[in-house]
């Protein structure tokens, strides 16, 4: 599956607090940044975006004083409500309002580690309506330019299995939507790109619910621009956010379940 997504504005917005955390909007969604490599720089798009205006999004954080010295350690939180949750190209509350926040650590020598829930649909994810993502990973500098970033990223979705589709569909036993992927990528200016690599079978995509296989080693490659947009027509550090992502299955769908983050999909080899 390929996703390509265009978002205006994306504000950022910078001062220096220990590690110049950016507040940025994607796709009106409020995130708090250490920089444009943060963790796995997830998207989460809302597919009407005049009704996205109308979204209530709220972002609070920690800072340290000015006048204190300048810490090393940094924790921001970020909470808001939007009119959709799309991930990945696949509608994550069919249609339906989400409520978002989390909570980040980064430390000032690139070291970061967090936890984001949102509310989910048990049409996308049987029997859940919660997504709890955590994630930690090191970003690094080569130069003010370059940068590069490693990590690991997770999804756990408390009371979701496959055995909950109705009707049920080839699921044997317990199979949950939980997914682990590794992920690395580099940064150049307002460029950056990033692959991610499943440890798990993916969001448990496998031979009891409906492929070929398991789809360990599936990869989610992504590709990133801000672009600057003219200071004279917009105000400082307004860009224009532009997202690009292919999914690769590492299995064939033989029979989809009839609901699901996995069993949802008709991937074939690439997706």
């Amino acid at each position: 599956m390929d996703d390509f997504f265009i978002f205006l504005p994306v504000i950022q917005w910078r001062k220096n607090y220990g590690v110049n955390p950016i507040v940025r909007t994607d796709g009106f969604q409020f995130h708090y940044r250490e920089d444009n490599m943060k963790h796995d720089n997830k998207l989460r798009h809302l597919r009407c975006m005049s009704a996205a205006l109308l979204a209530c999004g709220l972002a609070t954080s920690v800072w340290a004083d000015d006048s204190a010295p300048a810490s090393s350690h940094t924790v921001t939180a970020n909470v808001g409500l939007f009119s959709n949750y799309i991930y990945r190209g696949l509608g994550q509350t069919w249609d339906r309002p989400a409520l978002q926040g989390g909570v980040d650590y980064a430390h000032a020598d690139g070291w970061y580690a967090g936890l984001w829930g949102a509310n989910v649909s048990d049409k996308q994810y049987a029997g859940g309506g919660l997504e709890v993502d955590y994630y930690f990973g090191y970003n690094g500098k080569i130069n003010d330019d370059l940068g590069w970033t490693a990590g690991f990223f997770g999804w756990y979705y408390p009371g979701a299995n496959y055995n909950k589709v109705n009707p049920l569909v080839s699921v044997n036993g317990d199979q949950d939507y939980d997914n682990q992927e590794l992920n690395a990528g580099v940064s150049y200016k307002w460029l950056s790109a990033k692959i991610n690599y499943a440890l798990s079978d993916y969001f448990g995509a496998n031979k009891q619910t409906g492929y070929t296989d398991n789809t360990r080693g599936t990869t989610y490659l992504e590709l990133n621009a801000n672009v600057p947009l003219p200071e004279n027509l917009f105000s400082k550090d307004v860009v224009l956010g532009l997202h690009y992502g292919h999914t690769h299955y590492t299995a064939n769908l033989e029979a989809a379940t009839t609901g699901g983050a996995a069993g949802g999909r008709t991937p074939g080899q690439d997706e």
